[in-house]
Formats: structure tokens, sequence, C-alpha cells
């Protein structure tokens, strides 16, 4: 899952949020899933199973930058994808 997440690029990975999924349920955010290029630093083998829910985090602000754009997604893992929980769309001018 780590290899597979957006990476960001150097200017904004000094501000982002410290995983890319994580768990929401009986524990504060566990299981934690890190970035790839924190894995050997952060990351632990652990088991994603059907049924769970992740939040799936982004935060890009520059460094030193004054403005910042976070959201974050809950998912439903199932047998074959992760399905988007949230249909409350994004403002289309703040992606990019």
């Amino acid at each position: 899952m780590s290899r597979g997440a957006f990476q960001r690029k150097e200017a904004f990975i000094s501000n982002r949020y410290p995983c890319v999924y994580h768990g929401a349920g009986l524990s504060d955010e566990y299981p934690k899933i890190y970035y790839q290029e924190d894995w050997a630093r952060d990351g632990y083998d652990g088991i994603v199973e059907p049924n769970m829910v992740l939040c799936v985090e982004s935060y890009s602000g520059e460094k030193g930058g004054e403005v910042g754009v976070k959201l974050e997604q809950m998912v439903l893992v199932t047998d074959t994808e992760l399905e988007v929980l949230s249909h409350y769309p994004f403002e289309d001018n703040l992606i990019y």
C-alpha cells in the first residue's frame, strides 16, 4: 500500500501528514501505514482485511508556505477494492 501511494514533490514532504492511511475504530489511528520513504524507520507488518475502515490522508503545503490543503477520505476495505464511503464533492479549484 505504501508503494502505491501518491508521491509528493520535495517541497511538500516536510509538511505532509505522518502516514498515508490509518485505521478508524477501537484504537487511535491503528493500523498506520507509512509512506514508502519512511517504511524502514516507522513501518511494521500487519494485515488489512475486508470490513476494515481506513482513512486516506493527504495534506499538501509547501515548506515555508502560508497555505495548504488537507483532505481525508474514509474507505471500506472489501475483498476486491477500497470503497470510498464519502460522496461529498471536492472543490475543483483546490485540486491540482
